[in-house]
């Protein structure tokens, strides 16, 4: 077992109490990870369903998927950052949900999400840029068609008029 005192471990070895070198090489055993938004059976969709697979010392991991296909919270769940509602993971054997506040420094994150004003609208949020970015004498009509040509191509006129917030991981990043 590893012991955590701050941000130094140690480990038991024997009857001596030693520091424990993080090496870096660690395994993730992911098993049946199940995260459900919203209330089961009343409109809450399933994210995750029983996700389980191993990742190896010294492994790779990648993960592909469309817009809304769960991969931000599969990461999220992977991190700790956002358990799964069930599952477990375990690092390097050890639960990281219970084990959280010991584990949390040797896990890092790189986030998807750039710096956008998470309340707004799609509409307005890109109506923001257009003022910011459009030459200040053009006209507003020709700002906002451009904008719902951008909405267009970005396939976002279903959530057009969502808060960027309630958006996937890959739609807030095409916003």
């Amino acid at each position: 077992d590893i012991v955590g005192i701050g941000h130094s471990a140690f480990s038991l070895v024997g009857d001596v109490l030693q520091e424990f070198v993080d090496t870096g090489e660690v395994s993730l055993d992911v098993q049946d990870l199940e995260v459900t938004v919203g209330k089961a059976g009343k409109g809450g969709k399933t994210l995750l369903d029983g996700v389980s697979f191993p990742v190896g010392e010294k492994c790779l991991l990648g993960v592909v998927g469309p817009s809304g296909a769960g991969k931000s919270t599969l990461l999220n769940a992977l991190t700790g950052l956002r358990p799964a509602d069930t599952g477990t993971v375990l690092y390097d054997g050890r639960d990281l949900y219970r084990d959280f506040a010991e584990l949390r420094q040797r896990i890092g994150l790189v986030p998807q999400d750039d710096i956008l004003h998470s309340q707004l609208t799609v509409r307005k949020a890109l109506g923001y840029a257009a003022e910011l970015r459009f030459p200040q004498d053009t006209a507003r009509a020709e700002r906002q068609a451009r904008v719902s040509e951008v909405i267009h191509e970005l396939g976002l006129e279903e959530r057009v008029d969502q808060p960027i917030h309630s958006l996937s991981g890959g739609q807030r990043k095409r916003v």
